[in-house]
């Protein structure tokens, strides 16, 4: 489902050239702890910056303090307007606020990343219950 849309349009982006970054939100967060723990916030981000295309699965999948909402931010803030990002949720937009906070924070994510966005809903049941025999499902 989701996660093989975003890996198709990461294939197809890097055989265009497009320099692309693929990476679950809770790797990302556990990636902005340790980066913050080493004071080394601000060199992480400007890896993450060289891709074109920084493609982020799961959004919100798991709960992240402040300081990394804040990190998540200045990301999202340093790349708008310069560098594309493409997220999958299993959450839906209006969810996404009190998943990042609630605070003002989320605010500002959710206003950069959603105006201007193309988005793709995926119906149906989940490609993993293919894998289930049909009395399975």
């Amino acid at each position: 489902g989701k996660t093989w849309v975003l890996a198709t349009l990461g294939r197809a982006a890097c055989k265009l050239g497009i320099t692309t970054l693929y990476i679950r939100y809770s790797q990302l967060m556990d990636d902005f702890q340790e980066a913050l723990d080493h004071h080394t916030i601000s060199q992480y981000r400007n890896r993450i910056n060289r891709h074109n295309l920084l493609i982020i699965d799961d959004f919100c999948s798991c709960p992240a303090d402040d300081v990394r909402i804040d990190a998540l931010l200045s990301l999202i803030d340093e790349r708008h307007g310069q560098h594309s990002v493409a997220v999958a949720s299993q959450l839906s937009i209006p969810d996404w606020h009190a998943a990042l906070g609630g605070a003002h924070a989320a605010d500002a994510i959710i206003d950069r990343l959603v105006p201007g966005q193309s988005r793709i809903e995926l119906m149906g049941k989940s490609l993993r219950l293919g894998k289930a025999g049909p009395d399975e499902l």
